[in-house]
C-alpha cells in the first residue's frame, strides 16, 4: 500500500480518481494493545459506497521509520458483502490480525441487533455410532 504522513488520504492503490468514493463522514479510532501503546489507527469514512474500514500503523516507535502511517488493509461494507484490499486468500498473522480488528470494529458499530447476536461453541471429540 502506498505510504502517505496523513492516513486520511492514504488511499489503497485500486481507488482512483474516478472511483473514489464520495465521503459523508468520517470518524477515527486508535488501537492500543494491552499496555496502552499506541499500535493502529482505523478511519470509518462512510461513503457513497458503503462503510469505508481503513487500518494504519500509529506513528509510534515499535515500527520503523518507512512503516510508520503506512496504509496496511482495508475493508468496504457495501451493504451486501465486504471486500477487502488487498484481497484476501492467504494471510501472514499481521494481515489476520488486521481482519480480526476492522471486524471486530465493523462489528461494534453495527446498530442492527440480529449482528451482535452471539453463537455458542462446542467442541465435539468423539461421535459414536450406535
Amino acid at each position: 500500500m502506498k505510504k502517505s504522513n496523513n492516513p486520511k488520504t492514504n488511499k489503497p492503490k485500486n481507488v482512483t480518481k474516478e472511483n473514489s468514493p464520495l465521503i459523508y463522514s468520517t470518524r477515527k479510532f486508535m488501537v492500543l494493545d494491552s499496555d496502552g501503546k499506541h499500535e493502529y489507527d482505523i478511519i470509518v469514512d462512510e461513503t457513497d459506497k458503503g462503510s469505508l474500514f481503513s487500518i494504519y500503523l500509529s506513528n509510534g516507535s515499535q515500527w520503523n521509520e518507512h512503516a510508520k502511517g503506512e496504509l496496511s488493509m482495508t475493508m468496504l461494507d457495501t451493504g451486501n458483502g465486504v471486500v477487502f484490499t488487498p484481497s484476501l486468500s492467504e494471510l501472514d498473522y499481521s494481515q489476520l490480525n488486521y481482519v480480526r480488528l476492522l471486524t471486530g470494529l465493523e462489528l461494534e458499530l453495527d446498530s442492527n441487533p440480529k449482528n451482535k447476536e452471539k453463537y455458542n461453541l462446542i467442541e465435539v471429540k468423539e461421535i459414536i455410532k450406535l
